[in-house]
């Protein structure tokens, strides 16, 4: 079982690789190491506070929750989104490298953000 801290660890080395992937300008990979930064550091979150998670959707849960204990809903909200959005692109690689580079961008604010509530 992966702990909280190995997920954080994962987290971290993800969105370096995504920043490597869009320097080689493979965007779907970038899109895809993005998405895997974020799913990561809530898997982190979820296993420090008891919470399911290993699905996709649990993703929304977590977020969710963790919108009831601050007041960021709606920012935290509106960046999953766009990180899942990333995640979308994995497999459909229809954003433009301007689309990915500005969603991992994103990605690293919410990353930034879910470091300081948990």
């Amino acid at each position: 079982m992966t702990t909280a801290g190995e997920h954080v660890a994962i987290s971290r080395r993800f969105i370096e690789q995504a920043d490597e992937e869009l320097d080689r300008g493979d965007l779907p990979q970038a899109s895809e190491k993005a998405w895997g930064a974020v799913a990561h550091r809530l898997k982190a979150i979820a296993r420090q506070r008891g919470w399911r998670q290993g699905k996709h959707g649990d993703s929304y849960r977590i977020v969710t929750l963790l919108g009831r204990e601050t007041d960021r809903r709606v920012e935290l909200e509106r960046l999953l989104s766009s990180a899942d959005a990333l995640h979308a692109d994995f497999y459909n690689a229809i954003k433009s490298e301007s689309e990915v580079r500005e969603g991992i961008d994103g990605v690293k604010v919410f990353l930034a953000i879910l470091a300081q509530i948990a």
